[in-house]
């Protein structure tokens, strides 16, 4: 798959080809399916539209009765339309729609209406219209950018073939402004990716001291060998013996103290970079296994307009305003026995739970996040000098994640799977300000805080999700209510 979006169709091919000889043994669909349509877009993509449809139709056989069978559907009548059988295509499109109507999958019905448009676009403009108004009522309500754009573009250029060209020129307005909104996205991914390197060649810095451990037990060992040369000859000649004695007295002390305070320095600098248990592991095995842990609370947060800010300050007061707030932070991770996992650009994660399992993570994650949002709004009422003030999101989730070290020099601990996606998501769609929690941390301290519930909003790639936002803790009242109480007597 990997080589596949590389655009290494060749390597590509020889994968997904070695995969045949598993499907028989293994017998599972969802591996099945999955090689059928991985392969079936390899092919698509060399424009060899007859294998790409032999692949999907027979991913399109085992699907029937699942959530993917509209997909499937349009990616087929997508290849007809390539090989010019029009009708078919649209046959493929109509039957994918409805399908997708049926089972309610409102993002499969935009890129089937969209498709529809883009095949009647050559043939009759007027249902490619249609199908186009129709697809971005849909796509305005999910919000799906990239969809948006291409039913703008494809509209912008149905009315130019009809002659409006009022129309023509509102609609190519809007897939220039949507596209470039787009663009600036891909372009924060970007300085986001720069800053995480950035921070990974700092950190690569440090490590390189532990290697220093390493150079002074050398030198420790030749250290050794004098000793005994010098022992030997102050046999021979006991006043060399006497001045030889006192000068290795105080080499050995001196090299002592050094050894000691380098050691220190280097078990301190890997204590900082890794959790404590982590550490001993790396040292004393050299390597770490990866470990999977059943509840684990993941925080992010993330400041809002940081982007369009960042374009407007220098390199030192972004550095200096983005490094005082994530002290601030790290000291709240630490008062709560909180795990800082990583630093992305303005994005900040942390996890409770790990690496010692413990019940009352979803509490302190919590209970830090309002500490979080406290340091944001006390740096905007007084903000010190040279700080730039900034609204800040968070999101909560809670699940079963695994954590491990990656890489050789530039190691870093990290936590992955869906339960790290999904506080991502629980951030970006957070308010300015609030602590946004999933249903499942919900659950678990609904008992001790008091949460607003939201409803249910689409999450990109899972669909409608229950969210709440945290008001204050049930056993204490809230500090807008005691300054009232304050004022009132």
């Amino acid at each position: 798959g990997l080589y596949s979006q590389m655009l290494d169709y060749d390597q590509a091919l020889n994968y997904f080809k070695q995969v045949e000889h598993y499907l028989p043994i293994l017998n599972e669909l969802q591996i099945k399916y999955s090689y059928l349509m991985g392969i079936g877009e390899v092919y698509s993509n060399r424009d060899d539209h007859i294998n790409a449809l032999k692949y999907y139709t027979q991913a399109l056989a085992i699907n029937e009765d699942s959530p993917d069978y509209a997909h499937i559907l349009t990616m087929i009548g997508k290849e007809e339309r390539q090989m010019g059988n029009t009708q078919k295509a649209i046959d493929y499109f109509n039957l994918a729609y409805d399908r997708a109507t049926e089972s309610d999958l409102a993002l499969d019905q935009v890129q089937t209406l969209l498709a529809l448009g883009n095949t009647y676009r050559k043939t009759d403009v007027k249902k490619a219209l249609k199908a186009y108004q129709d697809a971005e009522t849909l796509a305005i309500e999910l919000d799906t950018n990239e969809e948006l754009r291409d039913i703008y573009e494809g509209m912008a250029l149905s009315y130019q073939a009809t002659g409006d060209y009022k129309n023509a020129y509102a609609y190519q307005n809007k897939y220039l402004t949507i596209k470039d909104e787009i663009f600036n996205i891909e372009t924060d991914d970007k300085i986001r990716g720069l800053q995480f390197d950035f921070d990974l060649e700092k950190k690569e810095d440090e490590i390189g001291m532990l290697e220093r451990e390493a150079q002074i037990a050398d030198l420790q060992a030749k250290r050794q060998k004098y000793v005994i040369y010098g022992t030997v000859l102050g046999l021979l000649l006991v006043f060399v013996l006497a001045v030889g004695s006192y000068k290795r007295y105080r080499y050995v002390k001196k090299t002592n103290k050094i050894i000691e305070e380098e050691k220190n320095r280097s078990e301190n600098l890997l204590l900082n970079i890794l959790p404590d248990e982590t550490a001993l592991e790396l040292k004393q095995f050299g390597k770490v296994k990866a470990k999977k842990f059943e509840s684990v609370t993941v925080m992010f947060t993330d400041f809002k307009s940081f982007t369009s800010y960042s374009q407007n300050l220098s390199p030192e007061l972004l550095v200096k305003t983005v490094d005082y707030y994530f002290s601030k932070f790290d000291t709240i991770m630490e008062k709560y026995g909180l795990e800082k996992i990583k630093t992305i650009g303005d994005a900040y994660m942390c996890a409770g739970g790990l690496p010692f399992p413990t019940e009352d993570h979803p509490y302190k994650m919590v209970q830090a996040a309002f500490e979080v949002a406290q340091v944001m709004e006390e740096t905007k009422l007084k903000p010190p000098k040279d700080i730039v003030p900034f609204d800040v999101r968070i999101g909560i989730n809670t699940g079963g994640i695994v954590a491990g070290v990656v890489g050789t020099k530039k190691f870093a601990y990290d936590i992955w799977g869906d339960t790290v996606n999904v506080a991502a998501r629980m951030e970006s769609l957070s308010e300015p300000g609030r602590v946004n929690v999933s249903q499942s941390t919900y659950l678990l301290i609904k008992d001790r805080y008091t949460c607003e519930h939201r409803g249910q909003i689409h999450v990109k790639n899972k669909g409608m999700m229950d969210m709440y936002f945290v008001n204050e803790k049930k056993d204490e009242p809230s500090i807008k209510v005691k300054k009232e109480n304050i004022i009132n007597i």
